[in-house]
């Protein structure tokens, strides 16, 4: 979750998180390269660190991760940081085994140059990156605004992005298919009549238990569409762009 959407200290986790957590989980362990000693991990733009707290609940014995977020407050890395699971606020050059940059890309306006600031910086000839953004141009809408998204990525763009940086993709895809046509209907109401309520954050998730479940496996279904369509090289539009890729070699 963005710390911009972070109201206070309880927190609904929307489906849609929780699936985008599942699912990048898994591509993370199936990428993440195998080492006898502990893999470390930097998750650069990390919000409230669910993703990176849900990523090593089940690795405890083998990854140490960094969180980076530069709004982090002192007193918030005071209060979590732990030995496996460290949060900074301050970029350093520490190399680490896997680099995780999931929706950051979008925030920056020189974005080429921040991939590779962090690729000098971060990455070994042998490590590897998960690099997610959202999808589709025709997409941006005012909860992006709200988010400080300068833009968004067809996977033309982004594979070009990540190909200028010396870096070559070794699995990609979409994410949440079935959520373009809702989404694109929202856009088009909001360009017609306005936005009639503020966007809702996804803290605020409260929709009891039969729909939340309902949503749930929605999810699950989606994120399988995914696999296969990755499986197969299928650019199938959804709300999210992925990739997992290493240095060109």
């Amino acid at each position: 979750m963005d710390l911009k959407e972070l109201r206070s200290t309880t927190i609904n986790r929307h489906p849609w998180e929780k699936s985008r957590a599942r699912f990048f989980k898994n591509i993370i362990e199936k990428h993440i390269p195998r080492k006898n000693n502990v893999s470390k991990i930097l998750d650069i733009g990390s919000g409230d660190g669910h993703f990176a707290r849900n990523l090593l609940a089940s690795h405890q014995d083998n990854f140490q991760i960094h969180c980076l977020d530069i709004n982090y407050t002192y007193d918030f890395i005071g209060q979590h940081s732990h030995e496996k699971i460290k949060y900074i606020r301050e970029h350093t050059n520490d190399e680490h085994d896997f680099i995780i940059l999931m929706d950051v890309l979008e925030h920056i306006e020189d974005d080429s140059a921040a991939l590779s600031d962090i690729i000098n910086r971060n990455m070994k000839n042998d490590s590897c990156f998960l690099i997610t953004v959202p999808a589709w141009n025709f997409l941006y809408s005012k909860h992006d605004l709200k988010l400080g998204h300068i833009r968004r990525y067809s996977p033309s763009m982004g594979k070009k992005l990540i190909s200028d940086a010396g870096l070559e993709i070794i699995e990609s895809g979409g994410l949440f298919h079935s959520l373009v046509i809702p989404r694109y209907l929202m856009l088009l109401r909001e360009r017609i009549f306005g936005a009639s309520e503020e966007v809702s954050d996804l803290g605020n998730w409260n929709h009891g238990y039969l729909f939340t479940s309902l949503m749930d496996f929605a999810f699950r279904v989606d994120n399988i569409c995914s696999k296969i369509f990755s499986l197969l090289n299928l650019q199938v539009p959804g709300l999210t762009w992925w990739a997992v890729g290493r240095k060109k070699r």
